[in-house]
């Protein structure tokens, strides 16, 4: 292969590089490298970067599927599992899944003191059946 020919293989899987990274610099997690790749060094940028792009879509489905099964579904005590994330991404999941059992812990209080509630008011007079009754005798009926 020619001088000529290197560098024009170079510059396709360079671009195709910078084409993927700015994907995900946009939220496109769907895009990878596919241009052929030779020499050691632009194989690993290719497996480094395609490997980056698969675990951030697995962390991003994780917490998307945690969000809408906790805020949209509610369906609660979902936790977010992505065991080959580390460092901040880790740290995300851990704070996701901590937001998660907080979201259960107090709708279970919610549910808790909407179930007590009905039978320590029973019987109790509130200030607008009093107000209805003195402004329109006979009509209201408690």
């Amino acid at each position: 292969m020619s001088a000529v020919e290197e560098l024009k293989l170079l510059k396709a899987q360079v671009q195709d590089v910078a084409r993927v990274c700015k994907a995900v610099a946009e939220g496109d997690l769907s895009q990878k490298i596919t241009v052929p790749v030779q020499g050691p060094v632009m194989v690993q940028l290719k497996d480094v970067i395609n490997t980056m792009v698969d675990k951030l879509g697995r962390f991003a489905q994780e917490v998307t599927r945690v969000s809408v099964e906790v805020g949209t579904e509610g369906r609660f005590g979902g936790q977010a599992i992505v065991p080959e994330v580390r460092g901040t991404w880790s740290e995300l999941t851990i704070v996701i899944n901590r937001l998660a059992a907080n979201l259960t812990s107090q709708a279970s209080h919610i549910e808790a003191a909407a179930e007590y509630a009905p039978s320590r008011l029973a019987g109790c007079r509130f200030p607008s059946e009093t107000i209805l009754e003195t402004s329109l005798p006979g009509v209201f009926r408690a």
